[in-house]
């Protein structure tokens, strides 16, 4: 009984704290801000699979034989280059419409988390790009 008392005590005391935690963390983001910037890269990589099979001695000293898959999905990859560095943005609606040497102005949000009042920046979410010329 006492075993199924202190693990009552405990799962309330992780939702208590779940509970406290949630009402404190929010997430915020910026209006749309643009950049210009450059294409320096437009890959793609195509998906790979394959299987292999491996014979071995387990400890016991019995003969083991294993099988390997490997799935590797395709990649589609776009390089921009702007004031403050490079990025990449991996989508294939993207990488479609991308080429070398194209002059963009890239759109995108910032995401904060706020943490009791605290904004702070995690991360740039790219939207999309329209070419200049």
């Amino acid at each position: 009984m006492k075993t199924k008392t202190s693990s009552l005590l405990a799962y309330f005391g992780i939702f208590a704290m779940i509970v406290s935690l949630s009402g404190c963390f929010k997430v915020e983001y910026s209006d749309e801000l643009t950049e210009r910037a450059e294409i320096t890269e437009v890959v793609y990589t195509p998906s790979q699979h394959g299987t292999g099979t491996g014979i071995g001695m387990s400890m016991k000293g019995t003969m083991v034989v294993t099988t390997t898959s490997v799935n590797i999905p395709e990649v589609f990859a776009v390089v921009f280059k702007c004031q403050h560095g490079k990025f990449i943005v991996s989508r294939r609606e993207i990488w479609e419409k991308s080429k070398v040497g194209m002059k963009v102005v890239v759109h995108y949000k910032e995401k904060y988390h706020v943490i009791d009042n605290r904004r702070e920046l995690v991360k740039y979410e790219f939207l999309d790009f329209t070419e200049t010329k």
